[in-house]
């Protein structure tokens, strides 16, 4: 839901490596819900503008979020 990589390309690769059906709805639900909350909330608070700026940078965007993500983790497991 996240992930720069069109959903599609996602989905394919789920049933490649045989994830498991009804993980993988409760994770694309509530991912993709939360995607469309977070924009929604973001033009809530700075307007259309903010709208340009995640249009344009998006998978820059996500691309630093899940690399802070994973950091995290690493470094809280490896402390």
């Amino acid at each position: 839901g996240f992930t720069p990589f069109p959903f599609k390309v996602i989905t394919i690769a789920s049933g490649v490596f045989a994830l498991n059906i009804l993980s993988f709805i409760i994770i694309a639900f509530i991912a993709r819900g939360l995607r469309f909350y977070i924009i929604a909330y973001l033009l809530k608070i700075f307007g259309t503008s903010i709208e340009k700026i995640i249009d344009k940078y998006f998978n820059i965007l996500t691309i630093v979020f899940f690399t802070i993500l994973i950091g995290s983790i690493a470094l809280l497991k490896f402390l």
